[in-house]
């Protein structure tokens, strides 16, 4: 799909996230949130609170994407089903 018809579908906002995405910026919030993730400890709600605010659902769709990259960890790490538990979680009706 064309780079400008995606940018012309979202708000300014979203569309200068996707804009430096594409040219691989790296996003300042995104880093701290998923250093979070991986270390653990106090501030992952601030951080995971931050991003999701972002955009119109630009921001809430990231941080969905690092719960639900957090939950495949602690599926590799104990073969608990967190994914699939999340995942039935975000669908069920």
């Amino acid at each position: 799909m064309p780079r400008e018809l995606v940018f012309s579908r979202t708000i300014p906002e979203s569309a200068a996230i996707l804009g430096y995405a594409l040219r691989g910026y790296v996003d300042e919030g995104m880093e701290r949130l998923v250093l979070k993730t991986l270390a653990g400890g106090e501030g992952f709600s601030d951080e995971l609170l931050g991003v999701a605010c972002r955009g119109h659902t630009s921001g809430i769709d990231m941080a969905l994407g690092v719960l639900l990259c957090e939950a495949a960890m602690a599926d590799a790490k104990d073969r608990g089903g967190a994914f699939k538990r999340c995942l039935g979680v975000l669908w069920k009706p």
